[in-house]
């Protein structure tokens, strides 16, 4: 397999989902802060070819919120990344 080192990946590498609240990215805050500290978190922040961002939209099926973190990466790391963590 040909690895391409300058081509990058962007990613979702978690996602959570939240109930309706007032101000919901207070509670999102800590909910990525905690995944900040996993192995896989650390990782990622290190490895990723800028700071990841969280994105949010509408979840009607719980009437709250779905978040989702997005990585950027190269294509090297991407797949280590794939094989090591998921």
């Amino acid at each position: 397999m040909n690895v391409n080192e300058d081509k990058h990946i962007s990613t979702p590498v978690h996602s959570f989902r939240m109930s309706d609240v007032e101000d919901f990215e207070i509670y999102a805050y800590q909910i990525i802060k905690e995944w900040k500290n996993t192995e896989e978190g650390q990782w990622i922040m290190e490895n990723a070819v800028e700071p990841p961002h969280w994105e949010s939209i509408i979840d009607h099926e719980t009437y709250g919120y779905k978040c989702t973190i997005v990585a950027k990466f190269l294509e090297v790391n991407y797949l280590y990344w794939k094989l090591r963590f998921r």
